[in-house]
């Protein structure tokens, strides 16, 4: 299991949830469940940002 977006926006008790369900399932192989928890297409706008400024930078 793996998140994606801004957990720290999440309430603390959702947070902690969150973080030992990832920490229960951390061994398993079979199955990847990705949460988009608080998240937009901002997050993806400036990731791909970044990586064409770190491409024009020559990184």
């Amino acid at each position: 299991m793996l998140s994606i977006g801004n957990t720290d926006a999440l309430p603390p008790n959702c947070r902690k949830e969150l973080e030992e369900a990832m920490r229960l399932t951390s061994g398993n192989s079979h199955l990847t469940l990705i949460l988009a928890l608080s998240y937009s297409a901002k997050w993806e706008t400036e990731a791909a940002k970044s990586l064409v400024k770190d491409a024009l930078m020559g990184k």
